[in-house]
C-alpha cells in the first residue's frame, strides 16, 4: 500500500547489512506492520495495536509500537491515536482513558461496559504520556507540546489520575480491591494471582518514566520541571530500596493490600524498558534475570520489548539474539501487530542506535552492531519531519541530512543536503 506522510512515502525506509537474514527480517517486519495500517475511517488514520482481527488499538500496544510506526512514516497515525486516548480521559472514569479504541472511534466492547465497569491497566496513562514525549523528540511536532488536549492529559495524569488512584496516600497508584477487579489492574501483568495484588513494580517504573517525560515537557513550555524530576527520582529510589530484595538479588514484582511482597508476579522487564533502575549492579543483575526468564519461555507481547531493552543497555549480542527470535518465522503468534512494529523500532533505535532531540535539532547515534554484523545502513529514515541516511562501516559512521534544515551531530552542524563522517563509537 502507498501511504503518504510528512516525511515521505510510508515504508520508504530501507535497511541493509552483510547479513541477509537481518535484511530479510527487516523487510518482513516493515511489510507486516504496514498490513495493519488504516488511512481512513471514523477513527481517522490509525493502525492496529491489539489482537489481530479486533479492529482496535490499545494504550499499551500503541505506546510500544509508536517508535516503529514513526520510522515507517506513520506520524499522522501516531498523533491521531495518541490524541484520541488523551481526549477519552474522563473524571467519571477516575481520569482513565478508553483502554482500547476501535477503528470506528468507539471504546472496544470487549473491554468497556460503562464508566464503572471497564478494563484498565494502571501503567497506561504514564506509558502514553511517555510515548507522546518520545514522538515529540523524533518529529518536532509542536502539537505534542502545545495542543490543549495533550496538555490536559499530561497535567491530569500526573496530578488527578495519580491522586484518585493513590488510595493509601503514599504517592503511588494502587488498586482498590473492592468491586470490579479488571478496573485498575496495577500492572501490565494479567496472569492469575494479580487479582489480589494492590501495587506492582512495573507500575512504579511507568510512573517514574511518565514523570521524567512530563518534566521534559514542562521544561519546553515553562517552569516546574525540577519538581517532577525530583518526584521521579523518589520513585527510582523506592524501587532501589523497598522493592529490591538484597538477599535474593532481585526485584519484587508485586505487593498485596497487607503489604506482603511477591517476586513471581509483575513484569520485571519493564523496569529496564522504562530505565527505572539507576544502580548499575541492580541493573546488570536485572538484565541477566530478564534474559533467563525469556529463554525459559515468554509470550510475544513481552518478547517484543526484549531487543530494544538489551540494545539500549549496551548488550548488543543479547539484543541481536532477541531480535532474531522476533523475526523467526516459526515464532508462535508472530502476526501480533506489536511484534513487527517493535522489530522495526529495534532495528533503528537499537541496532543502529538512533535517537533525537527535536528541540535542539540534535541527532544522537550510538550503534549497537555486534561483531557478527559488521556494516549496516539505513536509508530514508524519518526524523524531524524529513529523513536521514546513516551508515556504519570500517570503524566510521556516515550521515546524510535530508531533514530540511541543519542538525547537530557529534559536535558538527550538518546542513540540509550535506553528508558528514565521524569515527564510530
Amino acid at each position: 500500500m502507498d501511504h503518504k506522510t510528512n516525511g515521505g512515502r510510508t515504508g520508504a525506509i530501507m535497511f541493509r547489512c552483510g547479513e541477509s537474514r537481518l535484511e530479510a527480517g527487516f523487510q518482513w517486519a516493515k511489510e507486516q506492520a504496514l498490513h495493519y495500517v488504516h488511512d481512513q475511517g471514523a477513527a481517522g488514520p490509525w493502525y492496529e495495536a491489539a489482537l489481530p482481527g479486533r479492529n482496535a488499538c490499545c494504550m499499551r500496544d500503541v505506546s510500544h509500537q509508536a517508535a516503529g510506526a514513526h520510522f515507517l512514516g506513520l506520524d499522522a497515525h501516531n498523533k491521531n491515536m495518541l490524541r484520541r486516548f488523551a481526549q477519552s480521559m474522563a473524571e467519571s472514569r477516575d481520569y482513565c482513558c478508553f483502554w482500547e479504541i476501535t477503528g470506528d472511534g468507539r471504546p472496544a466492547p470487549e473491554d468497556y461496559v460503562d464508566d464503572r465497569d471497564f478494563w484498565y491497566n494502571l501503567p497506561a496513562n504514564y506509558d502514553v504520556l511517555d510515548a507522546c514525549w518520545r514522538m515529540y523528540c523524533l518529529t518536532g511536532d509542536g502539537d505534542y507540546r502545545d495542543d490543549p488536549d495533550f496538555q490536559a492529559f499530561y497535567d491530569h495524569t500526573v496530578k488527578e489520575y495519580t491522586a484518585v488512584w493513590d488510595h493509601d496516600g503514599d504517592g503511588v497508584p494502587d488498586r482498590d480491591l473492592q468491586g470490579i477487579h479488571r478496573r485498575g489492574i496495577p500492572s501490565y501483568d494479567e496472569r492469575k494471582g494479580m487479582e489480589e495484588m494492590s501495587v506492582a513494580a512495573d507500575l512504579i517504573a511507568a510512573q517514574y518514566r511518565g514523570y521524567r517525560s512530563y518534566a521534559q515537557l514542562r521544561g519546553l513550555t515553562g517552569a516546574g520541571a525540577a519538581e517532577w524530576e525530583e518526584k521521579a527520582e523518589q520513585l527510582a529510589g523506592l524501587l532501589a530500596t523497598k522493592w529490591y530484595d538484597k538477599a535474593e538479588r532481585r526485584f519484587y514484582g508485586t505487593m498485596d493490600r497487607a503489604g506482603k511482597m511477591f517476586p513471581a508476579l509483575g513484569s520485571p522487564h519493564l523496569l529496564a524498558y522504562f530505565d527505572a533502575v539507576r544502580d548499575e549492579e541492580q541493573r546488570l543483575t536485572l538484565l541477566d534475570q530478564i534474559d533467563a526468564i525469556g529463554r525459559a519461555g515468554i509470550i510475544v507481547e513481552l518478547m517484543s520489548h526484549y531487543p530494544e531493552i538489551f540494545f539500549r543497555h549496551g548488550q548488543p549480542d543479547r539484543g541481536l539474539y532477541w531480535l532474531e527470535q522476533l523475526l523467526d518465522p516459526s515464532l508462535p503468534r508472530r502476526e501480533y501487530p506489536e511484534v513487527s512494529f517493535a522489530a522495526v523500532g529495534a532495528y533503528v533505535t537499537g541496532l543502529m542506535g538512533i535517537s533525537g532531540d527535536a528541540a535542539s535539532r540534535t541527532l544522537y547515534t550510538s550503534g549497537q552492531l555486534p561483531a557478527a554484523v559488521g556494516a549496516a545502513s539505513l536509508e530514508n529514515c524519518p526524523l524531524f519531519g524529513g529523513t536521514i541516511d546513516l551508515t556504519y562501516q570500517d570503524r566510521s559512521v556516515r550521515l546524510r541530512n535530508c531533514t530540511g534544515a541543519p542538525l547537530r551531530w557529534r559536535g558538527m552542524c550538518v546542513a540540509d543536503g550535506e553528508t558528514a563522517e565521524s569515527a564510530a563509537g
